[in-house]
């Protein structure tokens, strides 16, 4: 597991782009961030419950939040 300081960060404001990523990304043996706007922004953001049942769907698991 590569540290947190030095984990890929991503940005993602759909469901569709996180799981294009994940099938894209799905076997590598790192982890990353996942990057969540803030709803003040404006952006569209995904939501964390989202972002939980793509990865789970790639086998994937929540570690820690920063």
């Amino acid at each position: 597991m590569v540290a947190r300081e030095d984990a890929e960060s991503i940005h993602v404001e759909t469901a569709a782009q996180w799981r294009a990523w994940l099938a894209a990304n799905h076997d590598r043996g790192e982890g990353v961030w996942l990057v969540f706007w803030k709803r003040t922004t404006g952006r569209p953001a995904l939501s964390y419950d989202e972002a939980i049942t793509e990865a789970i769907a790639f086998g994937w698991v929540d570690g820690s939040s920063r």
